[in-house]
């Protein structure tokens, strides 16, 4: 086993580690919360990653978005996703397109996925990207922030819980720096568990309130 993976056991079993190497994983969005799930497949060893964002990096998002600096305002998105990841872990197929999700390209961005994070920031795109994640029989795995909240779910291709999602929370209320990180999180440790063939409950909602230190799920079917 790779020595970058010891401190992964016994966490995960060492079959589970070997496992994650021949998965695939879609990242739609390379902002705040795309850059802290691309960090973190990175770094548990998920064989191929594929990211998908059309955005560049601009001032506004220097507060939040691991992957912007300074130095890099104005480029893609998923090209500093790609000159991070082959600093953190070069053995990781990195697959990039500056597109946004769309309905001409999601079904083929997710067909051949174990699993989709979602890093977006508008229901419309997230919409387009369930449905083709329900076509391709694939599980989706939806966070959302705003202000001091973050959301995550694991929505199952057989699971009609995403239509109770389309009130979640949007950036109107700004995002701290730190909330796209436990947002990310959260959707990581869910993807995980969906990437080991460990048992999830799809449509469960959880919540977590970062002003009050509150957690809480919540069934959406």
């Amino acid at each position: 086993m790779d020595a970058r993976y010891i401190k992964n056991l016994p966490a995960i079993s060492s079959a589970q580690q070997e496992q994650l190497k021949g998965k695939r994983v879609l990242i739609a969005g390379c902002g705040g919360l795309g850059g802290y799930l691309l960090e973190y497949m990175l770094r548990l060893g998920v064989g191929s990653v594929r990211i998908m964002d059309g955005d560049c990096f601009k001032d506004s998002n220097l507060n939040r978005q691991l992957l912007a600096k300074n130095d890099n305002l104005g480029m893609f998105k998923v090209l500093a996703a790609s000159d991070r990841a082959k600093k953190i872990n070069p053995s990781v197929n990195l697959e990039y397109s500056t597109s946004y999700i769309d309905r001409s390209n999601a079904f083929r961005s997710v067909f051949d996925c174990d699993a989709v994070l979602d890093g977006l920031d508008n229901i419309k795109a997230r919409k387009i990207l369930a449905d083709a994640c329900k076509k391709a029989n694939v599980p989706y795995i939806y966070g959302s922030v705003s202000g001091w909240m973050a959301q995550a779910a694991v929505i199952l291709p057989d699971s009609k819980g995403f239509n109770k999602l389309l009130k979640t929370p949007t950036a109107d209320e700004g995002i701290l720096s730190f909330t796209p990180a436990m947002c990310a999180a959260m959707e990581s440790a869910l993807c995980l568990r969906v990437l080991c063939g460990q048992a999830v409950e799809s449509g469960k909602l959880y919540c977590m309130d970062l002003m009050n230190m509150d957690f809480e799920s919540l069934s959406i079917g």
